[in-house]
Order: C-alpha cells, then sequence, then structure tokens
C-alpha cells in the first residue's frame, strides 16, 4: 500500500505543475520554469528540463534560432527575395561600412515619368570627410534604355561592387535578374583584360539583345494594358531584366583616373612627336657649304642668259601703281597665268615677281602645272636669299655661305704683291668697258678678264684678214 501511494502522488505532482510556454533557451517569462542550475544549461521545451551544459566557448550557448520567412517580392522590379538573398544596393552598403566608408549615394538622373532610367552611384573616399574629392568614385551605367527604375538603380550599385570587390562571389547572395548580370559583368571584365576587340563585339551583341527585349516588353505591355478596364489607373512598369552588358559610361571612375588618362595621353603624342622629329633629322638632306666666290660665279652661270635689268627690276619693291595696273588687267590675263599668279602671291612671291618670271618663260607653251613649277624654279634660281619666302630661304637648312678664315688673308697677301709688281703707268691705265662687263657677268679677274677680250679681238682681226684676200 505504501508504494503505490508514492507513485500516485509523483503522478499528482506532475499533473499540478504548468508547462513553460517560453520559447529561450535561458530566460522565461511566464514564471513557470524552474531555476537554471548553472550557466551553461539550456531549458528543452519538449520534454520541460533543463538539459547539457552546452558550448564551452563564449558566446556558444546564446545562438538564437531563426525561424524562416517567405521570400519577398518587390513592387517595381517583381524581384523575388529569399530570406537568405540581398539586393545589390543593400550589398554595396555592407561593403561600404567595412571599408569605414560613408553609405552610396544613388541618384535618379533622368524624369521619373520618362520612358527610361538611370541612376548614379557616387562613393565617397575613406580618407576625405566631404565628397567632391579627387578619389570619389562616380559610376553611370552606359545602358540608357532601361525601363525599370528599380533595374536601373540596383546596376548601379553593382557597378559599385565590380570596382569596389570584383573578386568576392557576390552571386552567391544576389537575386534573380541581378545574380546574372553580376555573372555577365565580371566575365566582361575577365575580357576586357584579355582584348579588347572582343568586348566590343559583345556589347554590340548585348545592345541587340537588349533592344529586342525592350520590343518584347512593349509589345507585352501594351497587350496587358489593353486587357485592363478603362477605368483603372494602373500604370503596367515592365519587370527587371538581366543585362548582358554592365559597362561604365566612361573609361574613369575617379578624377584622378582621368587625370592620368589625359596625362598617358599626352605623353603618348609627345613620344611620336620626338620620334618623327628623330627620324626627320637622322634622314635631313646633306649639308652643302660654299665659299662666297664659288657661289657668285655659280650664280652667274645660272644668270646668264638674263639681263641685269631684269634682275634690278626684281629686287626692286612693288609699286602701288603697278598694283592697280595689274588689277586693272586682270580681265585680259589668260586662265594659266592667272592660276601661276594666284598660288605664287599665296605662298608669299610679290605680283612684280611673277609677271617677270611669266613672262620670260612665256614663249614656251605650258599647262597650269607646269607652268607653275617653271616660274617657282625660276624664282628661286634668279631672287637672292633674302627676298625668297620663308618657305623657300635656304639659309639656315641646307645651305650655307662661308667664309674661310685664311681666304682673307691670302687675298690681302696676293693684292699686296700685286701692287708691288704693278708700275704707276699700270695704275694710270684705264680698263676698258668690255672688259669691265665681262668682270661682273661672269665673275672673273680683271687679267682674266683682259685675255678674254685680247683673245676675241686677236681672232677678230683673223677674220678681217681673211676677207681681204
Amino acid at each position: 500500500m505504501g508504494k503505490g501511494s508514492k507513485k500516485n502522488s509523483k503522478s499528482g505532482s506532475n499533473a499540478s505543475t504548468p508547462k513553460c510556454i517560453c520559447d529561450h533557451p535561458f530566460k522565461c517569462s511566464c514564471g513557470n520554469r524552474p531555476e537554471r542550475p548553472s550557466r551553461g544549461h539550456m531549458w528543452n521545451v519538449e520534454t520541460q528540463e533543463w538539459g547539457g551544459k552546452g558550448h564551452k566557448q563564449k558566446g556558444g550557448s546564446g545562438q538564437i534560432s531563426q525561424k524562416a520567412t517567405s521570400a519577398i517580392t518587390t513592387s517595381v522590379g517583381q524581384t523575388t527575395i529569399a530570406q537568405w538573398q540581398r539586393l545589390p544596393s543593400d550589398l554595396l552598403r555592407e561593403v561600404c561600412k567595412k571599408e569605414k566608408r560613408p553609405p552610396p549615394k544613388l541618384k535618379c538622373l533622368t524624369s521619373m515619368q520618362g520612358p527610361y532610367y538611370k541612376y548614379r552611384c557616387i562613393i565617397q573616399d575613406a580618407k576625405e570627410s566631404k565628397r567632391g574629392g579627387e578619389h570619389d568614385i562616380i559610376l553611370i551605367p552606359s545602358n540608357n534604355k532601361i525601363e525599370n527604375e528599380e533595374q536601373a538603380k540596383e546596376e548601379a550599385a553593382l557597378l559599385g561592387l565590380l570596382t569596389l570587390t570584383p573578386k568576392i562571389p557576390h552571386e552567391r547572395k544576389l537575386p534573380e535578374p541581378y545574380r546574372t548580370t553580376w555573372i555577365n559583368a565580371v566575365e566582361a571584365s575577365k575580357n576586357n583584360n584579355n582584348g579588347a576587340g572582343k568586348i566590343k563585339k559583345s556589347s554590340s551583341m548585348a545592345s541587340m539583345e537588349d533592344e529586342k527585349r525592350g520590343g518584347n516588353k512593349k509589345n507585352a505591355a501594351s497587350s496587358n494594358s489593353s486587357k485592363l478596364p478603362p477605368s483603372s489607373s494602373f500604370t503596367t512598369a515592365s519587370a527587371a531584366t538581366a543585362s548582358s552588358m554592365l559597362v561604365n559610361s566612361t573609361s574613369y571612375a575617379t578624377k584622378a583616373e582621368k587625370r592620368q588618362q589625359q596625362l598617358s595621353k599626352k605623353l603618348e603624342k609627345l613620344a611620336k612627336i620626338r620620334k618623327y622629329e628623330a627620324v626627320r633629322m637622322a634622314n635631313r638632306n646633306h649639308p652643302v657649304f660654299l665659299s662666297a666666290s664659288t657661289r657668285k660665279r655659280i650664280e652667274t652661270l645660272l644668270r646668264a642668259d638674263v639681263d641685269e635689268s631684269v634682275l634690278k627690276a626684281l629686287m626692286e619693291e612693288e609699286e602701288e601703281e603697278e598694283k592697280k595696273a595689274q588689277e586693272d588687267d586682270d580681265e585680259e590675263e589668260d586662265e594659266v597665268k592667272m592660276y601661276v599668279m594666284e598660288r605664287l602671291h599665296s605662298e608669299g612671291f610679290t605680283r612684280k615677281q611673277i609677271n617677270t618670271a611669266y613672262s620670260h618663260l612665256k614663249s614656251e607653251s605650258m599647262d597650269m602645272e607646269r607652268a607653275y613649277e617653271n616660274c617657282l624654279q625660276w624664282l628661286c634660281v634668279h631672287l637672292n636669299e633674302d627676298l625668297l619666302p620663308e618657305g623657300f630661304d635656304p639659309r639656315g637648312r641646307t645651305l650655307e655661305v662661308v667664309k674661310d678664315a685664311n681666304s682673307g688673308k691670302k687675298k690681302q697677301k696676293k693684292k699686296e704683291e700685286e701692287s708691288k709688281q704693278n708700275s704707276a703707268d699700270d695704275e694710270k691705265q684705264v680698263v676698258p668697258k668690255e672688259v669691265t662687263q665681262l668682270m661682273k657677268r661672269y665673275g672673273v679677274t680683271c687679267e682674266e678678264a683682259t685675255l678674254l677680250h685680247r683673245a676675241a679681238a686677236n681672232e677678230k682681226k683673223y677674220d678681217d684678214c681673211i676677207q681681204t684676200m
């Protein structure tokens, strides 16, 4: 009897104690839970007892179980987000927080009522206290035909993630369609390092695909809107779709990168200029050095067929009366002369010089181009260097007239010897005009001119004798 009474008393005590309704493993708010034996024990809801000592590490026993929640669908982009997934803007905010940056700023650049949306993402430099620094990251997607506002915003955030953390596999947490967009962007960045040509083709294909998708979206939207009742004011917005090519609109992300690109382009141009100048200096014409006497002899040989009066006329400046006369006679000139006159005058020659050259070569039948070449050659031969235009002046380029230092001393010695040898009678002797003409025309000395003159006179006397016989 005694044993049976003990069993009944235990069962009655269990039936009389109320159950603990609280789910927390340590704390009780209803007051029906017995005291906790130690800090390592956990409350078991099913058995209504304290059991186990839990994990011995610090904080191991404080884990809280989370309840599963259903997936959420966004209203604008119609994107399904599971409990473990995050939008690109949320991931970008977490990355900025880890790097001790301020939260990113996503701003819409287009009107809210427009057919297409475009967002800009600004990520402030961690070392600056205000926006606007040289290392602030400014990103704008290149795709301008995005009809969904959420897609435009999240793609700008994806560009920020691609700039800050390109090697982290964010596709594990991203929902569709942003997961596909991220994978395509990572692959495109890898291809960009391998070759730029492939990216251009893929970008063109991507734009074509986006246009096709945009057309399909418009058709779907128009069909859905036709099914809606006329009284409803609901505007059908297309859902967010994956982009095959996510690229920044500019080749730089910060002001510092822009300045560096400009500097590199400038250095490339300077390198090309230096290379061209080096090749030009290495392959320039061989310089010719002439003495003054040699130059004068060459000039006399080249200008032997022209009278001195013509050369003097070339040296004189053009007067205003001659200019007016030329303007009056423009209508009577032939086409070849007008062409040569305009072209040579634009290159720096005076009209008087051009008329002299053309009149000297007028006897030859020439076309326009040949007449221009002949007149130009004639002027370059018969004009001195100081009268030539800047583009035709050879001084300081490939022709230099130099004077030998010893030549002056030699001439002085010769003059002194000649003065000693010459007598007073020779000094008083008058030089004939024919001899002076020969000296001026051919650039020879007085003795050489007299010898030539005597030879010519002897030949003339010989001819006269033969005729008389």
